[in-house]
């Protein structure tokens, strides 16, 4: 009977490793050749190629988790957008904003906010981020005031990882 239960557990632990192993290697197809693996990093990989203006990163699923990410950074720091892939990279599961005031100096980040958009990059007012009302007006005048760049930047995103 332990015999029995010890290998149910088993192949249960192996099943679920199998899964998230077919999970972690789907991440594969937005891992192209402009992207090394970052040092010390378990899964991470970031652009090393010139894309002029922004930045890409790759998060594979961390051991025991099945979501991974997709994002992309401006030069001045000041608009990050992330793509979180469905289960084996068979679409998109989500798109978030993350957006920072410029900081008093207009050399530095200042507060950030984050806004949950669709794939046109629309706000969803259905998912609470937990702004307050007034972070959230704050973050809703700075989406607006950054929209064009915004755009701008998911269609580049859109191009290097290949989500039209």
């Amino acid at each position: 009977m332990k015999k029995r239960i010890f290998l149910a557990i088993l192949f249960l632990l192996l099943a679920f490793v199998l899964v998230w192993g077919v999970n972690f290697f789907a991440y594969g197809k937005y891992v192209g050749g402009s992207f090394t693996h970052f040092p010390g990093s378990f899964g991470t990989y970031v652009s090393d190629a010139d894309f002029s203006e922004y930045s890409y990163l790759v998060s594979k699923p961390a051991p025991f988790a099945f979501s991974g990410c997709l994002s992309s950074n401006n030069e001045s720091g000041t608009i990050g957008i992330i793509v979180w892939p469905s289960f084996m990279c068979n679409g998109i599961k989500e798109y978030g904003l993350v957006l920072y005031k410029k900081g008093e100096n207009g050399d530095e980040r200042g507060t950030g906010y984050l806004l949950y958009v669709d794939k046109d990059m629309s706000i969803e007012d259905k998912k609470d981020t937990g702004l307050s009302d007034e972070d959230r007006e704050n973050a809703v005048a700075l989406y607006s005031a950054y929209y064009p760049e915004i755009m701008k930047q998911y269609h580049a995103m859109q191009d290097v990882f290949g989500l039209k």
